[in-house]
């Protein structure tokens, strides 16, 4: 039996359908042409033939041409329209690489011509300086090219202080201060402080810390921490409050056993230069020893605070923060240069910070490093001054104007005190090269007099113009009268 599928003959464009004619033998009927009609003339008889054979051979020649026409159909597929030969993608690529490298070829050789052509036009001299190679047109100096100043011999190197603080870093201590306070209340209370400061001498008799006056200020008790942890008790020895220094005194027999401390080497603020190098070591925060590093900014600047005027200051941008007052700035040979002492708020300037220069303070604090050490005199042989007064604390003379010390109330007849005329409302800031910023510490600072000592005062008076004038003085003390 035949099947009913279809079969393309490709060669001839027409499809065969088999077709049921007379006596059941297959008549192939064309599409596109009329059928054979009993009127047309039948065709010359032919010999007969096997319709299964025939089948087979009509379907492998079909088979032939579809693959022919396959093959033919991919051919046609590489041409376009126009009957051009399409490329492929890969040909395309290695076509591009082809031109990319002709190209190269091309503008390499041109630029080598260009800068060939202009090295023989306008040749250059080489010199070499410091491992650096430095081209410079001829007919043109080294230092000078067109507009621009050529700075021959810099080398710039990122700096390691790491040697520089090992060597200076025992030198400087913490300070803590138990003060006496008030509350809002105008309750007396006791608050705590703290700051910096530096060894700078140490023998059988003492050890010697200097710090700033404003960190002690109203201490009734002053505890000294060694880098290595060990903490002392100290005693103020001396201090100047119109220039913000103190020295402290530390019994060496007091000292921890097995502390680990080194005295400063004192340097020369005189010699140092805008732009070196400015090490600040202090206590932070009051959380221990830190160090920050920048440049010096500005030398002799001079700055008011709270009404005092301090000068000769060494501008840094390092960081001074709260707690690094009293601690020392060091050049980059480890010499202390400068005493810690103010910074700017961050709300007005960034890395604006001062030290005193160690050159305006060193007189002092030499005068008061080598002051006799003084022992504390029985209460009934101490001397008397001779006053009633009142304590101007730091806050008190920031809000009023006022010196910070000691406000006299009265004056006894006949006291060392009558006898240098000290007057009501007269200020004593100074007593025996102590600051003096409450009536306690002038109490203390009598506790080193007997009767007959001759001690120099210093007072500031108020002026009819509502300033007020310094004024020196020498009292002889007396003894105090019994009641």
């Amino acid at each position: 039996m035949y099947d009913d599928n279809r079969l393309n003959d490709v060669n001839n464009n027409q499809t065969i359908v088999p077709d049921e004619g007379i006596n059941n033998q297959p008549n192939f009927v064309f599409y596109g042409e009329p059928a054979p009609s009993s009127s047309m003339t039948p065709p010359p008889s032919q010999p007969f033939t096997n319709p299964a054979e025939d089948r087979k051979r009509q379907e492998k020649e079909n088979r032939k041409a579809l693959k022919k026409a396959k093959k033919a159909e991919k051919k046609a597929a590489k041409y376009d329209e126009d009957g051009v030969k399409k490329h492929s993608t890969g040909s395309k690529i290695v076509a591009w690489l082809l031109g990319a490298a002709v190209f190269g070829i091309v503008a390499g050789g041109a630029c080598y011509g260009v800068c060939y052509a202009g090295y023989k036009l306008f040749p250059f001299d080489k010199t070499t300086s410091d491992n650096k190679t430095v081209s410079t047109p001829i007919g043109l100096s080294a230092s000078q090219t067109g507009n621009v100043i050529v700075n021959k011999d810099i080398t710039a190197t990122i700096p390691d202080y790491s040697d520089i603080v090992n060597n200076v870093i025992s030198s400087v201590v913490t300070i803590s201060c138990k003060v006496k306070a008030s509350t809002a209340f105008g309750q007396s209370t006791t608050g705590t402080s703290s700051g910096s400061g530096f060894i700078v001498a140490s023998g059988d008799e003492e050890m010697l810390i200097v710090t700033n006056q404003h960190v002690i200020d109203s201490a009734k008790e002053i505890l000294v921490t060694f880098n290595d942890g060990n903490s002392v008790k100290a005693k103020v020895k001396g201090s100047k409050s119109e220039i913000d220094v103190a020295v402290l005194t530390i019994e060496p027999s007091e000292l921890p056993s097995g502390t680990n401390y080194s005295v400063a080497t004192i340097g020369s603020s005189t010699d140092a230069k805008v732009g070196e190098s400015a090490i600040v070591i202090g206590n932070a925060l009051g959380y221990g020893i830190s160090v920050t590093t920048g440049c010096i900014s500005a030398l002799d600047k001079s700055l008011n605070v709270e009404g005092t005027v301090y000068e000769h200051l060494i501008q840094t941008e390092a960081s001074i923060n709260h707690g690094n007052s009293g601690g020392p700035m060091f050049n980059s040979k480890g010499e202390v240069i400068g005493i810690n002492s103010v910074t700017v708020s961050s709300a007005v300037a960034d890395n604006m910070g001062y030290a005193i220069s160690i050159d305006s303070v060193s007189d002092i604090i030499n005068k008061i490093a080598v002051a006799e050490k003084k022992n504390v005199v029985p209460e009934d042989q101490r001397g008397y001054i001779g006053i009633t007064g009142y304590s101007i604390t730091s806050d008190i003379a920031s809000t009023y104007g006022y010196p910070v010390g000691v406000l006299i109330n009265s004056v006894s007849d006949g006291s060392g005190a009558a006898e240098i005329n000290l007057e009501e409302n007269d200020i004593i800031t100074s007593f025996d090269g102590i600051g003096i910023d409450s009536f306690d510490k002038l109490t203390e600072a009598l506790s080193y007099h007997k009767v007959g000592d001759s001690v120099e005062i210093e007072y500031y008076r108020i002026q009819r113009n509502g300033t007020f004038k310094k004024y020196t003085d020498t009292i002889k003390l007396g003894e105090k009268p019994t009641t």
